[in-house]
């Protein structure tokens, strides 16, 4: 067994340590070299030499082990990218973003191109906690929670020549956002152990979480700016946790806090994959709650003005990435603060050795009373502000890097990923147990382990199966609970692992690949097996937590545990209605009325009734039914309110056929409209009613005439006739292809939308991909549909070039518009004392200003032209 290591040793940063084994060549991550070093990448030339790659395995997505992923994936095409489904969300982002870097840096070349970030992108193979997945022939991973971020693994890698564990980087403590390191004894022959903290002791973290709100405290109360500089990834939503809920707390007052760069783009990801997260924070998400923000707690707008919110009168917060001061908005933030004396900047983690925030921590142990510089961007910056540093650190210290050691008993230990003095420190502690040799490689360094009596991993099968050759969820789960609780009662498992219990076989996800295709051939051919796979998998987790025999584990969400007899008694005689009785009630209630889905909150006793057409549903039978159920069981009743527009474009279809050239629908009118082709002038007005009785949404029918759309009819129906306010968009936000162009692939067309938007004033703020009766369109959000409907010409030609029907969504970031309100009422020196509301049917935000305030003429224009909507007060 060889490794090579080409990057990452003897050094924070880089991570990328190859080794052989069983004539495959695997490689650990792919990062890069930050801190404004010059030798950014690995050394691919020595990978190259010694076999290449054949299986790359990514523990986490900061860029220092993800950074150079696009460039050795463009090297070995064919090799497959393994990760968990966060960290492959959090590395698109990553990736994205550092396009956008080296866009900038016109001084440098690119290590790699759009293209190149996308086919890396399509090469990535999701994996679950704890699930054993076959990588290539022999050759088996499992990924761990490894603490750290969120989606971050420890790998542990079992081939013919022995096993390997790669701690990553690896958090033994509790976050704010996630749980710490969760291995069983693995027994590896070789373990690879970061070293980052290997010669410290940590504080304790609750210490330095209360010293952190104690310093804000102060300076708020003194009215002084703050900066804290903070990773995108992990460390920023560590600190918005802790300021949210000091501010709940009142241990903190309310002041502005302002999130600004790549975290936004991160709160995004950590909000959409809540089964990674702590299991107080998963549950507020679930329940729909915005975990970050608050009225306190806001994102920059990317129309704001940093300067005027840093000369704003009174205190403030900033959290900004990068966390290192090396670029980002925390750069300009700090230019301007540092000189202050009303500032101060807080350091919450590691800074490198040539960053400009190590030089910050430089100037804390200065005692000389000479005059303070610190180098930015190029440019001496004069320091009078205060500078604290808050240790809320995301990596194991000196004492858990020997625990970790220690639990997993590897006899060959290698570190890595730290400095020289943190790794001989480390190094001296594990070599006190004179049974492990341990190993401290610098990067260009290999070593060659001959291993002959290969250690086992401690017994972690599953001997004991039901072996049922159906797979019935709702009828199986009893049996599995009952069996459970005679050979597995306090063990928590998978739910591969208990599909394995129950039916003795593996739940494959279709993407095996033993006999060396290519991985993009893989994965089209089990494309539908997967997706039913996944379905049945759906139902069964759905099922494992009915009737009470099973529930989450507490920490880990993504593991189950069996309730025993005692708890499922007391949870069933409770009194409490459970989520089967009230679904039987209200099916039995709601028998005759079109029910698509209930979803049930247990916790709040409340159902959501999800139906296609919500506008049609009648509301005296829905009170009925709401009331009935209240009464009966004390739970509550809603309907989701959103139309299926998907169902609605079935529905036109079945009832208008090929007479339909298109189709668009108007969110804030409650209105559909079709265009049927040119020569059709008879319309079966019982049909068009139908459509309009059954969905409650008014229909516009339009015929094509050259060159233009004539209207020839409106069918309103009785339940739309007061939605139906107004008149529709003169252009629809429809733009289809002209001509027969082949669609682009969906991250290239992405890519290609935010590259023709790259220099203009208006740009999309979240783009999708989304599916009607058709097929597969994109939907582009604006700050409001008006914005879009000025880039018309742009849209089209997008269309055009990447052969997809695109659509400007009709949403409204109101949260934006509010912001961009509230500053124009700054400027012109109004008082608002409510927060602004909007009003859709008008397309107005309304502002409640002190008695005798009024908004201006020139306001509103201001407000029109930078939103397209009005604005009255």
């Amino acid at each position: 067994m060889l490794f090579y290591f080409a990057g990452g040793a003897m050094e924070v940063g880089g991570s990328c340590i190859y080794f052989r084994a069983g004539g495959y060549g695997i490689l650990l991550d792919a990062g890069i070299r930050q801190g404004g070093r010059t030798d950014v990448l690995p050394d691919f030339h020595g990978i190259q030499q010694r076999g290449g790659v054949d299986v790359i395995l990514v523990s986490h997505a900061h860029m220092d082990h993800t950074g150079s992923l696009p460039v050795i994936s463009k090297a070995y095409p064919n090799a497959r990218i393994y990760m968990t489904k966060m960290t492959q969300d959090l590395t698109r982002v990553l990736l994205y973003d550092s396009l956008k870097l080296m866009e900038r840096a016109e001084e440098e070349i690119p290590k790699y191109s759009q293209l190149d970030v996308v086919s890396m992108l399509n090469r990535i193979w999701p994996v679950d906690y704890q699930v054993r997945t076959q990588i290539l022939p022999g050759v088996y991973m499992t990924a761990y929670p490894a603490g750290h971020i969120a989606g971050a693994a420890c790998l542990y890698i079992e081939t013919e020549e022995g096993g390997v564990f790669y701690s990553g980087d690896v958090s033994g403590f509790l976050q704010q956002t996630i749980e710490g390191i969760g291995i069983p004894k693995l027994r590896p022959d070789v373990l690879l152990l970061e070293s980052t903290y290997g010669d410290r002791l940590h504080a304790s973290r609750q210490i330095e979480e209360n010293r952190l709100v104690s310093i804000l405290a102060q300076e708020v109360k003194e009215g002084k700016k703050i900066l804290i500089p903070a990773f995108a990834l992990g460390r920023s939503q560590e600190v918005l946790l802790i300021l949210r809920k000091a501010i709940q707390d009142g241990l903190l007052p309310h002041v502005p806090v302002y999130v600004d760069g790549m975290i936004r783009d991160m709160n995004r990801v950590y909000t959409a994959h809540p089964t990674y997260l702590r299991r107080n924070l998963a549950r507020r998400i679930l329940r729909g709650e915005e975990p970050f923000y608050t009225e306190d707690i806001q994102a920059v707008g990317s129309m704001q003005d940093r300067h005027e919110l840093a000369d704003r009168p009174g205190a403030a917060i900033f959290i900004a990435s990068s966390g290192m001061l090396t670029g980002g908005p925390s750069m300009l933030y700090a230019s301007m603060l540092l000189p202050r004396e009303d500032a101060c900047v807080i350091l919450t983690g590691y800074q490198d050795e040539e960053s400009p925030g190590r030089l910050l921590l430089k100037l804390l142990d200065d005692a000389s009373g000479d005059e303070r510089e610190v180098t930015l961007d190029g440019k001496h910056i004069l320091v009078k502000s205060r500078i604290e540093m808050v240790g809320l650190s995301a990596h194991a210290d000196s004492t858990e890097l020997c625990g970790i050691a220690e639990r997993l008993g590897a006899r060959r230990v290698i570190l890595e990923h730290g400095s020289n003095e943190a790794i001989s420190a480390l190094g001296a502690a594990l070599s006190e147990d004179y049974r492990r040799k341990v190993y401290q490689p610098s990067c260009g360094e290999e070593l060659d382990f001959q291993i002959h009596n290969k250690r086992k991993a401690l017994p972690q099968e599953l001997p004991f199966t039901l072996h049922r050759s159906s797979f019935d969820p709702e009828e199986d789960v009893m049996w599995l609970w009952d069996f459970c609780g005679q050979h597995y009662p306090d063990r928590a498992m998978t739910l591969d692992q208990l599909y394995y219990i129950l039916t003795g076989k593996e739940a494959s996800t279709g993407k095996e690949n033993t006999t060396g295709t290519k991985a993009t051939e893989g994965k089209e051919v089990t494309e539908g097996k997967e997706a039913t796979e996944r379905t049945d998998m759906a139902a069964f987790q759905e099922a494992l937590l009915k009737e009470g025999y099973f529930t989450r584990h507490p920490k880990r969400l993504y593991l189950f545990r069996r309730n025993s007899p005692e708890e499922r008694a007391e949870q069933m005689k409770s009194g409490e209605a459970t989520p089967q009785e009230v679904e039987a009630f209200l099916r039995e209630q709601m028998k005759e009325s079109p029910i698509r889905k209930l979803s049930f909150y247990q916790d709040e006793k409340r159902v959501i009734l999800n139906t296609d057409f919500p506008d049609a549903f009648d509301q005296d039978r829905l009170k009925e039914c709401a009331d009935a159920l209240q009464e009966t069981f004390g739970w509550a009743l809603e309907i989701k309110p959103f139309m299926n527009h998907q169902a609605a474009g079935t529905l036109l279809q079945q009832l208008f056929g090929n007479k339909i050239l298109k189709i668009s629908y108007f969110q804030e009118t409650k209105s559909y409209q079709i265009v049927l082709a040119h020569g059709i002038d008879d319309v079966d007005e019982e049909k068009a009613r139908d459509f309009t009785i059954k969905t409650g949404w008014t229909l516009r029918i339009r015929r094509e005439t050259d060159p233009v759309e004539q209207e020839i009819a409106v069918y309103t129906g009785a339940e739309a006739q007061e939605a139906a306010t107004g008149s529709l968009p003169d252009k629809p936000g429809w733009f289809t292809p002209d001509g027969n162009v082949e669609r682009t692939e969906q991250n290239l067309a992405f890519s290609l939308v935010d590259q023709y938007f790259m220099e203009e004033p208006i740009r999309p703020l979240k783009k999708g991909k989304k599916n009607d009766y058709i097929g597969l369109y994109m939907e582009l959000s604006f700050l409001t549909p008006a914005l879009g409907a000025r880039c018309a010409g742009l849209l089209q030609t997008i269309a055009n070039q990447i052969g997809w029907r695109i659509h400007i969504s009709e949403s409204v970031n109101q949260q934006q518009l509010f912001v961009i309100a509230q500053e124009l009422c700054s400027e012109y020196h109004l008082t608002t004392t409510k927060n602004p509301s909007y009003q859709p049917k008008s397309r107005e935000v309304h502002l409640t200003l002190l008695p005798g305030e009024s908004v201006p003429e020139e306001m509103k224009l201001q407000f029109r032209e930078m939103t397209g909507l009005y604005i009255q007060g």
